[in-house]
C-alpha cells in the first residue's frame, strides 16, 4: 500500500483505493495542483542522502494508479463480492464499462497528466 510522503499529498491517500474513473481523475488532479517543478525531490531515505529531481512521470507513477494496480484492484474487489454497479455482475467491468476501457481511460488520465507538467508521453499534440 501506498503510504503519504512529503512528495506524497495526504488528500490523494483516500482516493487510491476507489477503483472508478472519477477517483482517477480526482487523484491525476490532485497530482497536476501538487505538482511544483522547482520543489519536487526525491530521496532513497537514506539519511543525508543526495535528492534527485523527480520527473513529472515519476511523479505521476507515485501518486496516480498504475494500470497493473487498478486492475489487481478491480479483479480482487470482484474476488471479494464487488459487482459493477450498472450490469450488478463481477467480471472486471466498471460502471458498465469493460475492463480494458477502464484501464484506457486511466491511461489518457496519466498522459494528460504528464502532459500538463511539462513531461512528455510521446501522444503528440492533439
Amino acid at each position: 500500500m501506498i503510504r503519504p510522503s512529503s512528495d506524497f499529498p495526504y488528500y490523494t491517500t483516500s482516493v487510491l483505493a476507489t477503483p472508478a474513473t472519477g477517483a482517477y481523475a480526482l487523484c491525476c488532479a490532485c497530482a497536476l495542483l501538487a505538482w511544483d517543478e522547482a520543489r519536487v525531490l526525491s530521496s532513497d531515505g537514506t539519511p543525508g542522502a543526495a535528492a534527485t529531481r523527480r520527473t513529472p512521470e515519476e511523479y505521476v507513477e507515485r501518486l496516480v494508479p498504475s494500470l497493473r494496480g487498478a486492475e489487481a484492484a478491480i479483479l480482487a474487489a470482484n474476488e471479494a463480492g464487488a459487482v459493477d454497479g450498472i450490469t450488478a455482475e463481477a467480471g472486471g467491468s466498471v460502471d458498465g464499462m469493460p475492463l480494458e476501457t477502464h484501464l484506457a481511460m486511466l491511461a489518457e488520465l496519466r498522459a494528460i497528466t504528464i502532459d500538463a507538467m511539462g513531461g512528455s508521453t510521446g501522444r503528440g499534440a492533439p
